[in-house]
């Protein structure tokens, strides 16, 4: 029984922490090309790698 509610809780919380990733995603895009156009040598991969680079990273 014990093991059920531990599930029940950690799907809860994984649901809520995706949820605030999402709402994360398009806050950090304007910030992301702010910094890219301040590198003197751009990352030659396309633009929705460095957005989900950048929030593994963080």
């Amino acid at each position: 029984m014990k093991n059920r509610r531990f599930w029940k809780t950690f799907l809860a919380f994984l649901f809520i922490g995706l949820v605030g990733i999402e709402f994360l995603v398009p806050a950090m895009i304007p910030l992301l090309e702010e910094q890219l156009q301040s590198l003197p040598n751009v990352p030659d991969l396309p633009f929705e790698v460095l957005v989900i680079n950048s929030l593994i990273i963080h």
